[in-house]
């Protein structure tokens, strides 16, 4: 029996994997601004929040997999051959959200290899003198040697254990990349947030940064910007007093 395809697998396994998935944004989101791990609490309501942000943030590279892949697997040649100018950004689009989108030099380079996916795409219609996209790229794909597929896969086909073995090797691989994204998509949270709440604590002006259980986390503000020094108290101290809204435009901000 595939447990894959098990219906009670699948339920029971939807809690671990939003846990561990919001856990992986928090280590991404506290990491950004410096303080420990173990001070990550996580319950119902910032497990929501979390996988929220993450699926915001994740969308475009969504989009981005989905219609390589659903290009690439298309019998018409004329598609895989649009899929396969998207190959040169596949590795670049994961390593933006790796880095959280404050590399530099790799949002560039995404931004250099998206283009040379499209040259190609462009030359064929140039060549062709059509706006007809399809035939464009169909006399194209036929020229580097692409071949009309019947079907890309056998429903019937009974997988070899080497197949599984890759298939593994596969899925552990795909599933540690996008671990690693949900991470950055934490780094993105928290170089794009702008909106905090300060108070002075002990004539110092501090923003709180995140909240874990009865404990907040506090970050030093000084001339509008974080100034790297934490703070831990609980939620019930007498010190959270006066409470104000405030908007810093660069408090962390690399991206």
């Amino acid at each position: 029996m595939n447990i894959f395809k098990n219906d009670s697998f699948l339920l029971a396994s939807i809690p671990i994997i939003s846990f561990i998935g919001a856990y992986i944004f928090e280590l991404g989101y506290a990491n950004e601004f410096g303080y420990p791990h173990e001070l990550i609490e996580l319950d119902l309501k910032l497990i929501i929040i979390s996988l929220f942000c993450s699926f915001i943030l994740l969308v475009p590279a969504y989009a981005y997999y989905y219609t390589f892949l659903a290009l690439f697997i298309r019998a018409e040649k004329e598609f895989r051959f649009i899929g396969a100018s998207l190959t040169f950004s596949l590795p670049g689009v994961a390593m933006v959200y790796i880095a959280g989108m404050t590399n530099t030099f790799m949002n560039y380079f995404v931004v250099v290899c998206l283009l040379m996916g499209a040259i190609p795409l462009i030359l064929a219609l140039v060549k062709h003198r059509t706006l007809d996209w399809r035939k464009a790229f169909n006399a194209e794909a036929t020229r580097e040697g692409y071949a009309e597929v019947t079907s890309r896969f056998d429903d019937n086909a009974i997988p070899r254990a080497r197949d599984k073995f890759y298939a593994f090797i596969f899925l552990c691989f795909a599933g540690a990349i996008f671990l690693f994204m949900i991470r950055g998509a934490g780094t993105i949270t928290a170089n794009m947030k702008t909106d905090y709440h300060t108070f002075y604590l002990d004539e110092k002006e501090v923003a709180i940064i995140a909240a874990y259980g009865d404990h907040l986390i506090l970050g030093g503000v000084s001339e509008d910007m974080f100034d790297k020094s934490i703070f831990v108290i609980s939620k019930s101290s007498d010190s959270i007093k006066d409470l104000k809204s405030a908007r810093f435009e660069n408090f962390l901000s690399r991206l």
